[in-house]
Formats: structure tokens, sequence, C-alpha cells
């Protein structure tokens, strides 16, 4: 598995938590595999878009690619327009897992992405989702994983950077402090530079599958299993007989305190 890692300002060590119900637990440590969710198929319709400021500076670098190659004004605006419907259908060849960063569980995050009182939250690192991820041998995309940038309509943009619509989202969803593991399948990099008299590929006609799983090796994977802070009495004995039955016995598993008073 090829993967890409720009770290930002976060350490290799940085802890991040994925929260889940018991039927996604059950389906990451049976199948020893994560789940990736197509981002056009998010409920936020902002996943990947191109905003005007991306727009405008795409063609600003057209322009200049124009001057600096002495290419036609024909020629020049079906590059743009290839290369801008190509960013357009990026998303649809785009799966993401998100994993919350930060030191210490969060309240928010509990009430967000647990379904209900009986869920778990999977504690990690960035540097053991690398290793964990790279146990995959998929070869059909690359794996980016970075930080979520946050912005609004003042924030810059840099149209070189192709990736740069899928790692960021608006201000509203900073509560998130969202760190992405980003699959991009390489068919989809086509799109961006398809040689001009090739038909270029309708929305429509794109079928993609709306998720997929890449394997992981599940011990390199988890640190440590917090149990919901609301969760049932029994729970915690459950959970730590599953991972008894999938031979994962070893990993440390910890009832929530978060509303405990010490």
């Amino acid at each position: 598995m090829e993967i890409s890692l720009q770290l930002q300002d976060a350490k290799p060590s940085a802890k991040i938590w994925r929260y889940m119900d018991l039927t996604k637990f059950l389906d990451l440590i049976l199948n020893k595999a994560i789940y990736l969710r197509r981002i056009d198929k998010f409920e936020d319709p902002y996943e990947g878009y191109i905003s005007e400021a991306y727009k405008a500076d795409l063609e600003n670098q057209y322009g200049s690619i124009q001057k600096e190659f002495n290419l036609a004004e024909e020629a020049k605006e079906r590059l743009h327009s290839t290369h801008l419907y190509g960013l357009e259908l990026l998303p649809m060849y785009a799966y993401a897992s998100c994993w919350y960063l930060g030191d210490v569980e969060s309240a928010a995050m509990w009430k967000l992405y647990g379904d209900n009182k009986n869920c778990v939250a999977i504690c990690s690192t960035i540097y053991d989702l690398q290793v964990a991820l790279d146990e995959s041998d998929d070869d059909q995309g690359v794996i980016h994983l970075q930080k979520i940038r946050y912005v609004d309509e003042a924030s810059a943009v840099d149209a070189k950077n192709y990736l740069k619509p899928m790692f960021e989202k608006r201000m509203s969803f900073s509560h998130e402090s969202e760190f992405r593991a980003l699959y991009l399948l390489r068919k989809g990099l086509v799109n961006l530079n398809r040689p001009l008299h090739f038909p270029q590929l309708k929305k429509e006609d794109v079928s993609n599958e709306d998720g997929l799983a890449l394997s992981v090796d599940v011990l390199k994977l988890i640190n440590k299993i917090y149990i919901s802070p609301t969760a049932d009495q029994h729970f915690h004995s459950i959970v730590e007989k599953i991972l008894e039955l999938a031979g994962l016995n070893g990993v440390e598993c910890i009832q929530s305190e978060l509303y405990k008073l010490k």
C-alpha cells in the first residue's frame, strides 16, 4: 500500500480516536478491515467542493501556463475546463476514514458518533494508523494521511494542490478536529489530465462503490479501547468477551470516567 503522510504541526505520536457503535466495532475487529466511505456520499455536500476562490486561482494558473507556452486561447480553455471537471469528479474516486485528533476523549464526539449509549472509541496514534494500513496489499490507490484544515471565504487557496479541497471543511465543523485517512483511486487522477481527444466521463456514469474496506493489522492499530461513559453496566464485560473470542484479549479496554466525580 502506498501511503503519503502530511503531518503539518501534528506529531506521529499524536492520539487519534474513532468513535463507533458495536456493529462497526465488530466489523473492524472480526474482518480486520477499516471501512471508508466515498466522500461525495457524506452528509455534508461541501465535501471535496471546488470553491469559487479555488476556481479563480486555477484560472490564473492556466493564464500563466498560456503565457509560458504560448498556447492558443482555445487550447488553454480546453485544458482548463478538462482539469476543472476532473477536480469535480475526484470526490467520486475518494474514500475517507475520519478520526478525532486530540489528547483526551471528547464528550462531543461521544454524543455525535455514538449512535446509542453502548458504543466504544478506538484510541490510536497517527503513526500506528499508518503502520496498520501499510499491511494492506491494495494497489488500486494511494492513502493520504492528513489533518483537516477548517476554512472560510477569506482562507488562502492553492489550485496547484488537487488534494486540498478534500482536506478542507467549513469552520462550522471545526469541533470535529478531524484527522483523515483518504484513499484516492488512481483511475480518478486520469480525469485531471485526460488527453483532449478522449471523451470525458459523465458524473452519472461513474460506478465506483459507495464504500470500501482496507485490511489492517488490528493489533498495531488499536492502542486502547474506551467504553462509553453512559454504557450499560454489563457492556464493558461484553466487549472484553468479544475481544477474547477475536484473539485480542491483550488489548486494554477502559471504562470511560468522563462523567464520574473524582
